[in-house]
This record gives C-alpha cells, sequence and structure tokens, in this order.
C-alpha cells in the first residue's frame, strides 16, 4: 500500500497493524497510536506533531526526512530501525528500547529520555542541544562526530561505547558507571563530572578543558596525547592509571590517592 499527502487530525489508531507500507508526505496532528505494529514501513517527508504512542512496536522501519514535535512515547520498541535527517523537538521517550537501531544527522532539542534502553546502536553526525538523559543504559554503542551541548547525563551505563570525534559543551554527567569505553579525538569544554567510575577507559588524542572531575574513580584508564587545561581534580581515585605525552595545564590537584 501507498499512501500520500494524506492528512490525519486528532485521529485514535488502536491495535492496528501496519506491513510493507510506503507512508510519504504525511501530516498527523494529535494523533493517538495505542499497540500499533509497523513492520517495513517507510515514512518519508512525514511531520509528526503532538503524538502519543504507547506500546507501539516498530520493526524495520525506514524514518527519513521526518520531523518529529512534541511527541510522547511510552513503551515503545523499535528494532532495526533507521533514522535519518529527522528533526525532534520537544520529544518525551519513557521505557523505550533501541535494538540494531541506526540515528543518522538528527537534530534533537529539548528532548528527554528517561529509563531507556539503547543496544548496538549507531548514531552519527547527530546534534543534541538541551537534552536530559535519565537512567539510560547505553551497550554497544558508537557515537561517531556527535555534538552534545547543554546535556544532562544522570544514572547512565555505559558499556562497550565508543566514542569518537564528538564534542561536549556544558555536559554535566553524574552517576555514570563507563566499563571498557574507548574515547578518541574528543573535545571537553567546561563539563562537569561527578560520582563516576570508570574502568577500562582509554582516552587518546582529546583535548579536556575547563573540567571539574569530583569524587570519580578511575581504574586502569590510559591517558595518551591528552590535553588538560584548568582542569580541576577533588577527591579523585587513580589506581593502575598510564599517562602517556600528556599536558597538564593550570591544573588544580586535591585529596588524590
Amino acid at each position: 500500500m501507498a499512501l500520500s499527502g494524506v492528512t490525519l487530525s486528532e485521529a485514535a489508531l488502536s491495535g492496528v497493524a501496519l506491513s510493507g507500507v510506503a507512508l510519504s508526505e504525511l501530516a498527523l496532528s494529535g494523533v493517538t497510536l495505542s499497540g500499533v505494529t509497523l513492520s517495513g514501513v517507510t515514512l518519508s517527508g512525514v511531520a509528526l506533531s503532538e503524538l502519543a504512542l504507547s506500546g507501539v512496536t516498530l520493526s524495520g522501519v525506514t524514518l527519513s526526512g521526518v520531523t518529529l514535535s512534541e511527541l510522547a512515547l511510552s513503551g515503545v520498541t523499535l528494532s532495526g530501525v533507521t533514522l535519518s535527517g529527522m528533526a525532534l523537538s520537544g520529544v518525551t521517550l519513557s521505557g523505550v528500547t533501541l535494538s540494531g537501531v541506526a540515528l543518522s544527522g538528527m537534530a534533537l532539542s529539548g528532548v528527554t529520555l528517561s529509563g531507556v534502553a539503547l543496544s548496538e546502536v549507531a548514531l552519527s553526525g547527530m546534534a543534541l542541544s538541551g537534552v536530559a538523559l535519565s537512567e539510560l543504559a547505553l551497550s554497544g554503542v558508537t557515537l561517531s562526530g556527535v555534538a552534545l551541548s547543554g546535556v544532562t547525563l544522570s544514572v547512565v551505563a555505559l558499556s562497550e561505547v565508543t566514542l569518537s570525534g564528538v564534542a561536549l559543551s556544558g555536559v554535566t554527567l553524574s552517576g555514570m558507571a563507563l566499563s571498557v569505553v574507548a574515547l578518541s579525538g574528543m573535545a571537553l569544554s567546561g563539563v562537569t563530572l561527578s560520582e563516576l567510575a570508570l574502568s577500562g577507559v582509554a582516552l587518546s588524542e582529546a583535548a579536556l578543558s575547563e573540567l571539574a572531575l569530583s569524587g570519580v574513580t578511575l581504574s586502569g584508564v590510559e591517558l595518551s596525547g591528552v590535553a588538560l587545561s584548568g582542569v580541576t581534580l577533588s577527591g579523585v581515585a587513580l589506581s593502575g592509571m598510564a599517562l602517556s605525552v600528556v599536558a597538564l595545564s593550570e591544573a588544580a590537584l586535591s585529596e588524590l590517592h
């Protein structure tokens, strides 16, 4: 089935199954989707506004050039989904599961993610601004060329994560656990790290400026070719670390052990 130029306003869809459908130039406003299953569906140039999605399953779905505004997603499962060139504004994701999802060239603004599980997800060329990430579980996630500005991450668990060419500005990281993480070519500016546990982390060719680390535990961490400027370390535990070609400028070290 191919639907083109369709407008749905204030519609309620419950228990609907769409398979192998191509939706183009659709405008959905004030629509409620409950218990809907989308399989092998292609959405192109679609505008979704004020949608409420509950218990929705998206499998093998392709979303391209889609605009999502003021969406509420609860208990939604995305598997093998490709999201490209999307703009998300004022979106709330709660209890959402993303598995094998590819996110490319997306712009997220004022987005709230709570209790979200990301597994084997690839994030490329994304811009996240004013985003709140809480109680996230990221496993096997790849971040490449991602820009995070004014982002708050709280109680986040990162495992087997690869960060490359990522820029963090004015970011707050609290209560995070990072395990077997590879950080390469990163730029961190004005970042606050509090009560973090980093284990088996490799930091290479990174620029760290105006960082505040408090109550942080670093174990088996490798720093290579890293530049630290105006960094404050307080109550930090350093164990089994390897420092190579590290530059410390205007750094304040207090209560280190």
